[in-house]
């Protein structure tokens, strides 16, 4: 991966981490009485939680997005359904795997 795409890589998780931040502090805001103490408590927690959230790879991809990129759509569970039929495909797998059963002082 080249260095600038990298960077766009990053840039755009910066606009991804904005909405989810914005919900948050919405709703914190509301439970902030003082203006001036308000202010400057979003703006720190503002930049303390996008912060932790680049860090952490924390991003917001929306179903319009997802159809902006070319993405297939999300079912009401939030699995798309190629990625609903490869989890029933590995379930399956699992089932039908034979048993083995170790019994102590009879390894092989």
């Amino acid at each position: 991966m080249k260095a600038t795409d990298q960077m766009m890589r990053q840039d755009m998780r910066r606009l991804r981490i904005q909405p989810l931040l914005h919900e948050i502090l919405h709703i914190v805001g509301k439970h902030l009485s003082d203006e001036d103490y308000r202010r400057n408590a979003l703006r720190d927690l503002h930049n303390e939680l996008f912060d932790k959230f680049h860090e952490m790879g924390i991003e917001i991809v929306s179903d319009h997005m997802r159809a902006a990129m070319g993405l297939p759509a999300r079912g009401p569970d939030g699995w798309t359904v190629e990625e609903l039929i490869a989890l029933e495909q590995k379930r399956i797998e699992m089932l039908t795997r034979p048993i083995q059963l170790v019994v102590p002082g009879q390894e092989r």
